[in-house]
């Protein structure tokens, strides 16, 4: 999934527009938990959860310099989600005022 990211970035670079992204970090049974609750008309089937689950990669920074604003947000339950509401409002006001002007190398 390293790819979409990057083609995240690209897309924020060339438009000179701020870059962040938020890693939402949940174990599988929970997702599914989850997913379990919602309409039936709207599930997802379990196995696209599972494979989801096997490629997404973590973001990594320190490998590369254009995810500096990248934060993972453990995610226990629904309820916790709520804690981060207001850090990932700032997160992306600071993003919006950090343009990508080409300062990092790929």
């Amino acid at each position: 999934m390293y790819f979409f990211r990057h083609e995240y970035y690209q897309i924020a670079r060339k438009h000179q527009i701020g870059f962040c992204q938020f890693y939402l970090n949940a174990e599988v049974e929970l997702a599914k938990s989850l997913n379990e609750s919602r309409d039936e008309s709207k599930r997802i089937p379990e196995e696209v959860i599972e494979k989801m689950a096997e490629k997404l990669e973590t973001p990594d920074p320190l490998k590369n310099s254009w995810e500096q604003f990248s934060f993972q947000i453990p995610v226990k339950n629904i309820e916790s989600l709520k804690d981060y509401l207001e850090m990932s409002a700032n997160m992306i006001e600071m993003t919006l005022k950090n343009p990508e002007l080409n300062k990092h190398k790929e």
